[in-house]
């Protein structure tokens, strides 16, 4: 492995810590355990969804990080 591909590791890493951090804190600004869907902690969490396809949604968080949602069986109802 180049320098520069253990760089991008280690900058990828890095960004998902900070995401990490990121959703915690918005979590602890909860006064109580989330067992149910909040739509005020999604909304504090989430800017945008977009589905590309069935099997290509992308959650985008209101700091920029991006996630690909990978099992969409777990999906299925919206379809």
């Amino acid at each position: 492995m180049d320098s520069l591909t253990t760089i991008r590791k280690l900058k990828k890493m890095q960004a998902t810590k900070a995401d990490i951090k990121f959703c915690l804190k918005q979590l602890q600004k909860q006064d109580r355990l989330l067992q149910t869907f909040d739509e005020q902690s999604f909304c504090a969490l989430v800017d945008h969804i977009t589905v590309f396809s069935k099997e290509d949604i992308r959650i985008t968080f209101r700091n920029g990080s991006e996630i690909k949602a990978y099992k969409m069986s777990e999906w299925s109802f919206l379809f």
